[in-house]
């Protein structure tokens, strides 16, 4: 074996294809879409006792969707704007609450958006498998003490103290408060449209700014509301499914076919190989002086 090293464009070009192919695999093997986090699923008793549900793997978006991106979607002719100033604490349209959480905005109009972001809303087993930490079986998302300054109430010990807050929060501003997977807002902010029923209502799940007691911070909570209803304290974040491609599928589309073998031939010959395959004693880069 030669000691000669490698020309360094040719090592270069080795180094890179390799790190691309790393730099896939970690963003697609059970990975998310960009601002979404993973969860494996499992199965379990709904924290007020009232069925066991059960979650396949899902992806939630860290943040709950923002009056900026809602106004992306109107822009796109694929959201609702008309009835969205229920209140003083609307946020759409107020270029100072941009990036607090869409509020006043309805169940339906909620799944618009979600289904125009190629996602859709989470299920109530979802949402609570994500605030109570999975089964670490959490009071809140941030463990099991009172809310205090973790989010974003109006109750007793809150940054503003009981009865100070007159409107949402930004999205993300309470990160003491965030879920082990990096969720924000679980508990208060804006309470959360689910993709779940309960007859002709459907579910929504967590605290909202307006709330001065824990129990409505807790993960377990519950509440419904008809689909075409629409309050200020009342937003949504989406969820999907794990993106598809593995470290497997990667290398597989990466390396080409594999080229047949002789039937007399004892193995098996390797596939083609996109890159020269190095020594270790030839991964070395010689760097010269200039002249």
């Amino acid at each position: 074996m030669s000691s000669r090293p490698l020309p360094f464009s040719v090592l270069r070009a080795a180094l890179v294809a390799v790190l691309a192919v790393v730099s896939v695999a970690r963003a697609s093997d059970g990975s998310c879409p960009p601002g979404m986090r993973h969860f494996a699923g499992g199965s379990f008793l709904l924290g007020d006792g009232s069925k066991t549900v059960s979650a396949s793997p899902f992806c939630l978006d860290a943040n709950e969707v923002t009056a900026s991106r809602y106004a992306e979607c109107v822009r796109a002719g694929a959201c609702n704007d008309a009835d969205t100033a229920c209140s003083r604490a609307a946020t759409y349209g107020d270029p100072e609450r941009a990036a607090h959480p869409m509020n006043c905005v309805s169940w339906i109009e909620a799944d618009a958006f979600c289904r125009h972001a190629r996602a859709r809303l989470p299920t109530e087993g979802e949402w609570e498998w994500a605030a109570r930490g999975g089964a670490r079986g959490r009071a809140y998302p941030w463990g099991d003490d009172p809310p205090g300054r973790r989010a974003c109430w109006d109750g007793k010990g809150s940054a503003l103290g009981k009865g100070g807050r007159k409107e949402p929060c930004p999205v993300g501003a309470h990160p003491d408060g965030d879920s082990p997977e990096g969720i924000s807002d679980l508990a208060g902010n804006v309470r959360e449209w689910t993709a779940s029923s309960d007859g002709r209502f459907k579910v929504v799940r967590g605290g909202s700014w307006g709330d001065s007691l824990p129990d409505f911070l807790a993960a377990s909570f519950r509440g419904m509301n008809a689909p075409d209803e629409r309050f200020e304290l009342t937003g949504f974040r989406c969820a999907a499914e794990p993106l598809p491609a593995t470290v497997e599928s990667v290398a597989r589309a990466t390396a080409g076919p594999a080229r047949p073998a002789p039937s007399s031939a004892p193995r098996v010959a390797p596939p083609p190989s996109p890159v020269p395959v190095l020594e270790a004693d030839e991964l070395q880069i010689i760097v010269r002086p200039r002249r």
